[in-house]
């Protein structure tokens, strides 16, 4: 199944059931497949069509989620940008892939190109906006997310190509200038479906701290969806927050790379919580030394479990 479909299916068959937690507020399956509905069609009706991209310039809160599932919906190319990157950092990359509008979080700080809220008036940050940005405006109300536009009476019901770019998503540039590798619906439903091995199912509760701008964030973030596995959203990482958000909702999965498991690890020596709801811990993204992992082990009373990062192999 691809994303979108994986969400129509769990909101078919679970409608209910806890999707995800950001902030202690629970978004079902029924609740974030609408707000993605009516997203993907407010964006229609500003002329947002299929392989046209969108940017996405948010930390991992509810909205960037939304956005994420919109895109799928009528087949535009999600485009996320690392929300720490700087105005003419942001200029460079859009001019690399010419996005059609941009939405942000309006409730970031005014110093960082994410406090852009789109619309009609001016802000820090127009100099890099495109001429073709499409007012998005997102503001979370007790109802959900509220979107500036309404959504389009002229929709298609054709399903978008499982083998077109879905998502463009850069490299970390750790071996150069950072590129652009476009996933499609069915690279990122494989990258999805290789978690199927570690028996992840709908009792377990997945802590998500990797940013959803990157491969790590977006492809656990959518094994957790595909197998059904509540997800507490947590927005940037913190690792006593996030030892604490584990505590709290008993979390049964954990995912890092080498140094944030290095904080968490440091952080979990100086302030022992009750981690021992822990059953599945993975570390990728980087090597992780052998003894990180001893430390983590006899900390966490879990084995850490490091893997190369293969997603990218996906890619098409």
């Amino acid at each position: 199944m691809t994303p979108m479909d994986t969400l129509l299916h769990q909101e078919e068959t679970r409608p209910d059931r806890v999707a995800f937690i950001a902030s202690e507020s629970e978004w079902t399956y029924r609740h974030m497949a609408d707000e993605s509905e009516r997203l993907a069609w407010a964006l229609h009706a500003r002329g947002v069509r299929c392989g046209d991209r969108v940017a996405l310039h948010m930390a991992n809160v509810p909205e960037i989620v939304v956005a994420y599932y919109a895109c799928f919906r009528i087949g535009a190319i999600a485009a996320p940008l690392n929300i720490r990157l700087k105005a003419a950092s942001c200029s460079r990359y859009c001019s690399g892939f010419s996005p059609f509008s941009i939405s942000a979080k309006p409730s970031f700080t005014p110093r960082a190109p994410a406090s852009i809220r789109i619309s009609s008036e001016r802000t820090r940050a127009s100099s890099w906006a495109p001429s073709r940005t499409a007012k998005v405006d997102a503001g979370m109300t007790s109802r959900g997310i509220r979107w500036s536009v309404a959504p389009s009476n002229e929709r298609s019901s054709r399903p978008p190509d499982v083998d077109a770019p879905a998502v463009l998503l850069t490299t970390s540039g750790t071996t150069g200038q950072p590129k652009f590798v476009a996933h499609t619906p069915a690279s990122l439903s494989a990258t999805a479906d290789a978690f199927a091995h570690f028996g992840l199912d709908g009792e377990q509760i997945a802590l998500s701290a990797l940013p959803m701008v990157h491969i790590s964030g977006l492809s656990t973030f959518l094994a957790y969806m595909r197998f059904g596995v509540p997800i507490i959203l947590q927005e940037r990482f913190d690792a006593d927050a996030a030892l604490e958000a584990i505590e709290t909702h008993r979390c049964t999965w954990l995912g890092g790379l080498p140094a944030t498991i290095a904080e968490l690890t440091r952080c979990q020596r100086e302030r022992p919580r009750d981690l021992t709801s822990l059953r599945h811990c993975l570390t990728a993204g980087d090597v992780c030394p052998p003894g990180l992992q001893q430390q983590f082990a006899e900390l966490m009373w879990v084995p850490l479990r490091s893997f190369w990062d293969r997603p990218k192999w996906w890619a098409r």
